[in-house]
């Protein structure tokens, strides 16, 4: 018999557990914050249409760069990504800079 590929099954986000991490030094100026979860495979039956929404949130035309740092002054830097992936779930993540 032919060898088993499926990739094994991911748990479900509910069960994930997460962190926060809160790192108090006011001799800072500047905050980098990113969050994340999982993003999916390639195979999803949305990885058309998330891949459009990635393009139209990222770049320096994207909706996140001109919301967030042009419009609002909010940070320096912001971005967002997914990441799909052919054999396991990929990654989903956003973030800024900013000053603190």
């Amino acid at each position: 018999p032919a060898p088993d590929t499926s990739a094994p099954a991911t748990p479900a986000v509910s069960s994930l557990k997460g962190t926060i991490s809160i790192v108090d030094k006011p001799e800072l100026t500047q905050a980098y914050v990113r969050m994340g979860s999982i993003g999916g495979r390639l195979n999803d039956p949305d990885h058309c249409s998330l891949d459009v929404l990635n393009d139209i949130l990222n770049g320096l035309s994207g909706k996140l760069f001109n919301t967030v740092r042009s419009q609002g002054g909010l940070a320096y830097s912001v971005s967002g990504r997914w990441y799909p992936a052919f054999d396991h779930d990929g990654v989903f993540y956003a973030g800024g800079e900013t000053d603190s």
